[in-house]
Order: structure tokens, then C-alpha cells, then sequence
């Protein structure tokens, strides 16, 4: 926007592809920060719920106030989108609570927790059916924390994928950004590819198959455009890669979520329609802010590389050595059949 270019210019912002990474960072960490409203609403509205006994409410408190704390930080640091040095440090170390908080909050077993208001003797003589009901409590919660930790997880692998292409996209003489997502891709699939299983085997619905299907269409279009943008390159080409992607990727992808959708709407009766909302929610946030958080680490670490300069000597060694290897790998050349000898030229 022209009022977006006069700021980053009053702040010393005058090269045009930085100007568009700091106005990309700004819409993202935006729409960032709306989504941490309604999601952090929804987890304090399932904590103060009758379904939560007491003791274990501060597992659903603890990632709740985690993202409350993430939504005030995207909030304030809009103010502070043409200073990328200070925003991308204030949002990292922010976004790194975010994470490890719930990882941490499920670290301590159910049955640490409830030690003190459950008696094994009397829950023994209370007969097999308390017993089981105690195990199915325990499931619950174990579930709970499949759906809360699972967007994490899986958006740190989406979140990659998308920061390597916007990476490569600024900086297209580099090979990293590529391989990244060359290695990713795959990954993410079968990740994902876990994570439907167990629905799919629960309730045997078609849909998931086809969001399985449908995701793997994606990636395949992702790793196919990451190889080819695994090598130096200009602006232009890296541009014209992306594009042919980006149509196969996000039809395919549009094609998962609905699948994705269809299936899980069986499952709103048995968790609720709040739980799968926050779900989504939860995934698509952890998306957005890793992709900005990532872009911002493999910048700042491609100009770590590329300023360094101590193993130089050891760079030449590797490519020396990897140069063997692939030479000793090849299939030794076939000499060329003896003829006869050549006589004496013509006078």
C-alpha cells in the first residue's frame, strides 16, 4: 500500500524485495493475531466447562493463557512491523512459550495428578466397570491431548514447507531453501498420514481416504517444484516454478480440507463442535506463525552461513572428497575399439 511504502521509507527501508517481505510479515502476523482471539476464547470457555474436574483444569488453562500470551504479543508488535531486527526476536522467543507449553503441561501422567483423590483399593473393590470407567477418563484425557498437541506438531513441518518457498523466493541463488522442501514434503505426508489412521480405522469413512489421497497430490506438486528449486537460480525462474505449483497444490489442498471437513463432522457429536473448531483454528495460526517465524530464522542463518568464513578450507576438502565418491560410483567409460593404425599421411 502507498501509505505501507512511506512508512518503510521514513524508517529506512528503501530496497523494494525487503520492502515486500516486511508488508508480507505485517498481513500475516494480522491475520495471526485474529485467529488467537477466538481460539484462546474457546479454550477458556472448555476450561471453565463442567467436563474439567478441578485438578486437571490447568491443562486446558496452561496452552489457553500460552496463546493469549502469543495474541497480546502480534498485537503490540504490529506497531513495530518496519523494525524487523526487534519484532522477529520478541516474536520468536514468544512463539517458543506458545509451543513448548502445552508439550510440558502433558509431560505429567494422569495418574501423578490424581494420586491423591483416588484410592487403588476401593477403586479395585468398586469392581471391573469403575475400573473401566477410570480407564476410558483416562483415554479422554489422552485424546485431549492428541488434539491439542497434534496442530503443533504437524504445522511445524506445513509451517517449514511454506517459509523454505518464501525464502526461495527472495533469495534465489540459494540451494537450502529447496531441500528443505524436498525433505519436508514427505515427511509431513506420512505425519499426517498417521494422524488420519486412527479415525479412519474408527469410523471407515471414505472421506478420509480421499483427504488422504488429496494430500498426497499436494505434496508430491510441493516436492516436485522443491527439487527443482534445490539449485541457485534466478527471481524469475523461481517465480515461474512456484506458479506452476501453486495450482496443482492448492486445488489438491483445497480438496483435503473439504474431505477433511466431511469426515470429521461425524466426530462434532462425540468432542463437540467447539473442540474441532479450535482445532482448525489452533492448525491454521500455528501455520501462519511459523511460516513468518520460519522465513525470519532461514534468512537470518543463510546470512550466517554465507558471512562465515573459518571453514572454508574445510568446504574445499568436502567437495574434494564428495567429488571421489562420485567419480569411484560411476560406471567406468567404455575405451573406444582399436582400429587400425593410421598410415602415413597424403602426399
Amino acid at each position: 500500500m502507498p501509505a505501507e511504502r512511506v512508512a518503510l521509507m521514513q524508517a529506512g527501508v528503501v530496497d523494494p524485495l525487503l520492502q515486500a517481505f516486511l508488508a508480507w510479515r505485517r498481513s500475516v502476523l494480522f491475520l495471526v493475531a485474529i485467529a488467537l482471539i477466538p481460539l484462546t476464547l474457546l479454550r477458556l470457555a472448555d476450561a471453565s466447562g463442567d467436563q474439567v474436574p478441578e485438578k486437571l483444569r490447568f491443562m486446558v488453562l496452561a496452552p489457553a493463557f500460552a496463546e493469549g500470551l502469543l495474541c497480546v504479543v502480534c498485537w503490540v508488535q504490529l506497531k513495530n512491523w518496519t523494525r524487523w531486527a526487534k519484532q522477529r526476536r520478541v516474536l520468536f522467543w514468544t512463539w517458543v512459550v506458545f509451543l513448548v507449553t502445552p508439550f510440558a503441561v502433558f509431560l505429567i501422567p494422569i495418574d501423578t495428578i490424581l494420586a491423591d483423590g483416588i484410592d487403588p483399593e476401593a477403586l479395585a473393590a468398586a469392581g471391573p466397570e469403575a475400573a473401566s470407567a477410570f480407564f476410558a477418563f483416562k483415554l479422554a484425557i489422552a485424546l485431549y491431548a492428541l488434539i491439542t498437541l497434534a496442530p503443533k506438531a504437524v504445522s511445524l513441518l506445513a509451517g517449514t514447507i511454506r517459509a523454505s518457498l518464501v525464502t526461495k523466493l527472495l533469495f534465489a541463488g540459494s540451494a537450502g531453501p529447496g531441500w528443505l522442501v524436498v525433505l519436508a514434503a514427505p515427511i509431513y505426508t506420512l505425519f499426517v498420514f498417521t494422524l488420519l489412521i486412527a479415525p479412519y480405522q474408527l469410523t471407515g469413512s471414505g472421506w478420509y481416504l480421499g483427504a488422504m489421497i488429496a494430500l498426497l497430490a499436494a505434496q508430491i506438486a510441493l516436492g516436485r517444484v522443491g527439487f527443482r528449486l534445490a539449485r541457485p537460480c534466478s527471481h524469475a525462474d523461481a517465480v515461474v516454478m512456484v506458479a506452476r505449483a501453486r495450482t496443482t497444490y492448492i486445488g489438491a489442498m483445497i480438496a483435503f480440507g473439504v474431505c477433511l471437513v466431511i469426515a470429521m463432522s461425524a466426530l462434532a457429536e462425540r468432542v463437540g463442535v467447539g473442540t474441532l473448531v479450535s482445532t482448525v483454528l489452533a492448525f491454521e495460526s500455528n501455520v501462519l506463525i511459523l511460516t513468518l517465524i520460519g522465513s525470519d530464522l532461514l534468512i537470518t542463518n543463510l546470512d550466517r552461513a554465507h558471512s562465515t568464513t573459518d571453514g572454508q578450507q574445510h568446504l574445499a576438502e568436502t567437495r574434494a572428497k564428495l567429488s571421489a565418491f562420485v567419480r569411484a560410483a560411476a560406471p567406468p567409460s567404455t575405451p573406444p575399439p582399436p582400429g587400425p593404425a593410421p598410415g602415413p599421411p597424403p602426399r
